[in-house]
């Protein structure tokens, strides 16, 4: 009897061993299911879909965006049981980041870096590249945030650059403006920082559309004296921004950048913004630009759009122009 109470006092160890020893297996489970069960999978929702008259292209997406729940779910259980188990390993703490990696969820990937730390692992270069990289992708400057943080207590040297561009590009697609703008003077301040080129759009994009014009054309000329060119999209939305918030500078500048070094076709509604722009600054040659190009487009022009060069002429006192500007208005 006491031989077996012995055995069985042995053996308790490896069988707690053995439960902790094949985390890496049950997370790959979650994350990787079999072809089989994905086909299986696949098969059933198309089915249920053309049953119910639904479209099976969004059935799919559903059922993956719910599978991913469910995995998430799966996995946070295996999480709380490997930060609570003193015998964890770093291995069993990695495959868990793998894990949640995997499924994108940049949240638990920060609380599975923090517990490595308390439970006394370092995670490596790579978890917190990819734990930073994931964090950006989701666009969410807290996550960042903390990642960074999980850098500097693990004793890595954070790169600056990408890490103020990382919290730009999330501040301002989630339409922060004022916040991104703050981090990039904090980053322009310190001299050696380097913003990446996504990071300029984002900013200006954002900037523009919240009517911070002369903002957005400050970080435009900055990207551009520091030798980053900004794709067409971006002077796009700073003709667009300066337009509805009658911006006179931003406006001209993206205009020329647009017509003369990109050559980009405008919309109507691009070359009335600008026609209002020009009435309302006496601006007769931007006036007279735009509806040449207007005319060029095979737009049909009406005394609408001519209204505005007639109101440009006269704000500058050019009464010649301005009369047969008139003239041409009345037979349009």
């Amino acid at each position: 009897m006491f031989l077996g109470l012995r055995r069985l006092s042995s053996v308790a160890p490896q069988l707690k061993l053995r439960q902790y020893s094949d985390i890496a297996a049950q997370v790959r489970q979650i994350v990787h299911p079999s072809e089989y069960t994905q086909i299986e999978q696949t098969k059933h929702v198309a089915q249920q879909a053309r049953l119910q008259g639904e479209d099976i292209g969004e059935q799919l997406r559903t059922d993956a965006k719910q599978q991913n729940e469910r995995a998430l779910l799966r996995l946070d259980t295996i999480f709380k049981s490997v930060a609570k188990n003193q015998s964890s390993s770093a291995s069993d703490f990695s495959s868990v980041l793998e894990g949640y990696q995997t499924l994108g969820s940049a949240p638990q990937c920060v609380k599975v870096l923090q517990a490595m730390r308390l439970a006394g692992y370092c995670a490596t270069p790579a978890q917190l590249g990819s734990a930073l990289e994931l964090a950006n992708t989701s666009r969410s400057a807290i996550e960042i945030a903390e990642v960074g943080e999980e850098m500097r207590a693990n004793g890595m040297a954070l790169d600056d650059g990408v890490y103020d561009s990382y919290m730009i590009e999330s501040l301002a697609a989630r339409s922060c403006a004022e916040h991104a703008y703050a981090v990039y003077m904090e980053a322009r301040g310190q001299g050696k920082r380097v913003i990446s080129r996504p990071a300029y759009s984002y900013l200006v994009i954002a900037l523009a559309s919240s009517g911070e014009c002369d903002l957005a054309l400050e970080v435009m000329r900055d990207a551009e004296a520091a030798s980053v060119a900004l794709a067409e999209p971006t002077y796009r939305a700073l003709l667009r921004g300066a337009g509805r918030h009658m911006h006179y500078e931003a406006f001209t500048v993206a205009y020329s950048h647009l017509t003369t070094v990109t050559g980009a076709q405008l919309t109507e509604t691009d070359y009335c913004s600008g026609l209002a722009v020009a009435a309302r600054t006496a601006d007769p040659a931007l006036a007279a630009s735009i509806v040449r190009r207007m005319r060029s487009a095979g737009y049909p022009l009406s005394e609408y759009h001519l209204e505005p060069m007639f109101d440009a002429l006269v704000g500058a006192k050019k009464w010649s122009a301005a009369f047969r500007a008139l003239a041409t208005m009345r037979e349009a």
